[in-house]
């Protein structure tokens, strides 16, 4: 992957990395796209780095970017992406209040950080207050959670007392049509955070992808299918009894087909 940093690109590679980041987000958000542009347009004039501005933007508007690496230093990324659909009224029935659901989709997301740290997340697609993106049902590191990985050609493996997933890259490279639907994600604690996307240009590769949730006996396990597969909103059919809004209560809800997944390869 080419360096993104101010002293290797040129100012029209600038602009068009900021272009191709963000140009699909304003079909979505009136207004965002262009709002994300003017803050990145000192990185665009080679005035600051876009971890600075990102940077600047946590301080001024308590909000934490996943784009942070609070050393300064530059961090090898391996991310795996995984979607599965799954009966969307019974996700409606998990949401905290004022989420709409999006699609009938759940997803977990995984990093290995500098071959040695593993960082997952738990998502799903929502509306909040005129944003779209992923809420996170839980996230989990492995610097105090029981988090693992190896390899095996190809194949990626990554284990948990909770979780085991497999990824084996295709080789094929290409991107994902729900990034081109997605502000940022949201993070539950005292109060809802929003942290906006991540600003990635590397190219993905889509890979197989398997895997099985262990909270409970009969929770979610799914196969891919080689390809990529779209999903859309359902209309209310079933008013469920109000849940908790957890993973295990997520994880509980069977998956009906795993709809694509893709690793990219970056520096943060």
């Amino acid at each position: 992957m080419k360096s993104i940093l101010i002293k290797d690109t040129t100012q029209e590679e600038r602009e068009r990395i900021v272009a191709d980041s963000i140009g699909n987000i304003n079909g979505y958000c009136d207004g965002c796209a262009a709002g994300l542009a003017e803050m990145y347009q000192d990185y665009i004039d080679g005035k600051k780095e876009i971890r600075d501005i990102n940077m600047e933007f946590v301080m001024n508007k308590s909000f934490v970017s996943v784009c942070d690496n609070s050393t300064g230093d530059t961090m090898k990324v391996e991310q795996f992406v995984m979607a599965y659909g799954a009966e969307q009224d019974r996700i409606r029935a998990i949401l905290p209040d004022g989420f709409e659901s999006l699609r009938p989709v759940l997803r977990i997301n995984t990093e290995i950080r500098d071959e040695k740290d593993v960082y997952l997340e738990f998502n799903t697609p929502v509306g909040y207050h005129g944003k779209r993106g992923w809420l996170n049902i839980d996230n989990w590191e492995s610097t105090k959670d029981t988090l693992s990985f190896d390899r095996t050609g190809r194949t990626v493996r990554i284990t948990s007392p909770f979780l085991t997933l497999t990824y084996t890259g295709a080789g094929i490279e290409g991107g994902c049509p729900a990034e081109k639907d997605n502000d940022g994600c949201f993070f539950m604690s005292d109060r809802v955070s929003f942290r906006t996307a991540e600003v990635i240009t590397a190219n993905k590769e889509f890979c197989d992808c398997e895997f099985a949730w262990h909270f409970n006996e009969g929770d979610a396990r799914g196969v891919s299918i080689g390809k990529t597969i779209p999903a859309f909103m359902e209309d209310i059919e079933h008013q469920y009894d109000k849940a908790d809004f957890t993973a295990e209560n997520a994880a509980a809800i069977p998956c009906r087909q795993v709809l694509g997944a893709y690793i990219v390869r970056f520096e943060r």
